[in-house]
């Protein structure tokens, strides 16, 4: 009677199984990669299966970007067939941007992503989601290999306010532009720099006027700040001189002060429009507009 090998406990044992099944898909020519316990919860393999779970650069279903708040999240289908993948959050109130294009659906989420094809899907709801990921590989209509794992993902604080909600309150002919900010989600966040990206007054080229930018009465900015509307993606961030925190639920008003032109005259701001880039403590940054004439840059 043969020998029962030992009995082995925890990730060991477990590594010896994936070892092991590793060998056996490989002898028939399908390059299985399965790495180390911790990488995922679980792959169930179908018959001629090509699988492999893990944030690591030659793994079939690739993840990168998850801790990293100052970029989006990267799904990325290394297999030779399409991959239909589900994202499903632990946590209430969570969406998904799937495409990152501004589109927020809620959760849960499923996309499907081509062979050799990346995938970026931002996240808003709260500060870190776990995430139960399932990802359906298919050939030809039938299914191939299935990877179930979960994954927590930290969220930037630009997407934990949900939205930070902009709103124009007044402008005048001196150039001042009062404006306030509100964190409609339910966590505390604190702002560090701003940009001013793009203004409908093609005359205003820089706030230096003044207090600069006030954030509830108080300067916070004593640097100039260009206006960029050649280059409205480009970055005109200026740092704070110190944070200012936007607590969840509370609405802050701020204050531009003054927009001057090229030559250094207050510019008129009545009835115009912006589109702000406030930047974060974590490296993340959010655009807001502020319309007093729809916003039609």
């Amino acid at each position: 009677m043969p020998r029962r090998p030992p009995r082995r406990s925890g990730g060991t044992g477990r590594r010896n199984l994936l070892a092991a099944v590793a060998t056996s898909v490989a002898g028939i020519g399908l390059g299985l990669n399965v790495l180390e316990p911790e990488a995922y919860t679980s792959a169930v393999l179908g018959r001629g299966a090509n699988v492999a779970v893990a944030d690591d650069p030659n793994a079939v279903l690739g993840l990168e970007g998850l801790t990293d708040t100052s970029v989006t999240p990267t799904f990325t289908n290394r297999s030779s067939s399409t991959m239909d993948v589900t994202l499903d959050a632990v946590e209430s109130g969570i969406e998904w941007d799937v495409g990152d294009d501004g589109t927020y659906a809620t959760d849960p989420v499923t996309f499907t992503v081509a062979s050799g094809s990346t995938t970026e899907v931002a996240v808003k709801g709260a500060d870190e989601v776990t995430a139960d990921i399932q990802a359906i590989r298919a050939s030809n209509g039938t299914t191939t290999g299935r990877i179930e794992l979960q994954r927590v993902i930290d969220v930037p604080q630009s997407n934990v306010v949900q939205e930070i909600q902009g709103s124009a309150k007044a402008a005048g002919n001196s150039g001042k532009y009062e404006f306030e900010l509100e964190n409609t989600g339910n966590v505390d966040v604190s702002l560090v720099a701003v940009g001013v990206n793009e203004t409908t007054n093609p005359d205003a080229t820089q706030v230096d006027g003044g207090g600069i930018l006030l954030a509830a009465g108080q300067s916070v900015v004593s640097s100039e700040i260009p206006v960029d509307s050649s280059d409205p993606s480009g970055d005109t961030r200026v740092d704070f001189d110190q944070s200012v925190a936007l607590n969840a639920g509370q609405t802050k008003s701020f204050e531009f002060d003054r927009f001057r032109d090229i030559d250094g005259k207050n510019a008129k701001m009545k009835g115009e429009d912006l589109r702000v880039t406030f930047y974060f403590t974590d490296g993340s940054a959010g655009v807001v507009e502020l319309c007093l004439n729809g916003c039609s840059f």
